[in-house]
């Protein structure tokens, strides 16, 4: 199992992948910015799987020097956190993962 996923949720539809290293998933972020594949109002974030910690979070504007920069955002504020489309995200993320689970045949 990889330690870190990486999430990219665009406001309609959200995108996973599992890296091995933080640097991996920045690296990860950082080509998706340079290939213009993040607009400005999206959400990008890393997870450190093993204890769920928030390594990277930024709700708009991200860019090179946020996503791969030391002094990048580390954490959520609880405004962040309880407000915004972050709560839509989640909704999303497990409606989807529901769904899986009656696609796979557990209730």
């Amino acid at each position: 199992m990889k330690d870190f996923i990486v999430v990219h949720y665009d406001g309609n539809s959200t995108n996973l992948t599992y890296t091995d290293t933080e640097e991996d998933a920045r690296a990860y972020l950082a080509a998706l910015i340079t290939t213009n594949q993040v607009s400005k109002n999206d959400t990008l974030s890393i997870v450190r799987v093993h204890d769920d910690y928030l390594v990277y979070f930024k709700r708009r504007n991200n860019t090179l020097k946020t996503v791969l920069g030391k002094d990048s955002q580390s954490s959520v504020s609880w405004t962040e956190l309880m407000f915004g489309p972050l709560q839509e995200f989640f909704a999303k993320l497990f409606k989807k993962m529901g769904n899986l689970g009656v696609v796979f045949g557990s209730r």
